[in-house]
């Protein structure tokens, strides 16, 4: 009698190749953050739009006709089965007035959908002021380590940027003033 063998026993004998396939974890992990990611906040717009009143953005059926997708690829995609294509995001998003990357945000509020603009001119002075300060910390940093001011006594790098800087404006704002008393 003969007895009973797995397939792959039975490949393995048969002098087939058979090697167990692998899988790529962190390709799939990616897949599914994004799948998680857009599926999540296409729930989150098809919510607002039942509570609006919306019908047409709230139901599968309604956003595959205005977006003029598949109602089996918008169930996919909300079922986490599918990454929607670039072209399949940006139809969708269209839908909703929004751009395709924006349903790719984490955390995304359909209330107050993220937006990209140019910085003002405060906000990139604000960067810049920064980028400063950033800089004037590694270079204490540096200099703490090369010199092994890790004794009590040394002060946080922060506050001798903030002391230096404060110096420095208190200096510049100053008029030259003879002291009282002397002409």
């Amino acid at each position: 009698m003969r007895s009973r063998m797995s397939t792959a026993q039975t490949l393995a004998e048969s002098g087939s190749n058979c090697k167990p396939q692998t899988t790529n974890l962190v390709g799939y992990a990616a897949f599914m953050g994004i799948a998680n990611v857009v599926a999540t906040n296409l729930e989150r717009l098809m919510e607002r739009a039942r509570l609006k009143g919306e019908a047409r953005l709230a139901s599968q059926n309604g956003l595959a006709r205005r977006a003029k997708v598949g109602q089996r690829t918008i169930g996919r995609i909300l079922s986490r089965e599918q990454v929607p294509s670039v072209d399949v995001l940006d139809a969708i998003a269209r839908a909703y007035d929004l751009q395709g990357w924006q349903l790719m945000v984490e955390e995304f509020d359909p209330g107050n959908p993220p937006l990209l603009r140019e910085a003002s001119e405060t906000e990139r002075e604000l960067w810049r002021a920064l980028e400063e300060i950033q800089q004037k910390m590694r270079a204490l940093e540096r200099e703490r380590s090369h010199h092994g001011q890790e004794s009590k006594g040394a002060k946080d790098p922060a506050r001798r940027i903030a002391d230096t800087d404060r110096a420095q404006s208190r200096d510049s704002g100053r008029k030259k003033v003879a002291p009282a008393g002397r002409k």
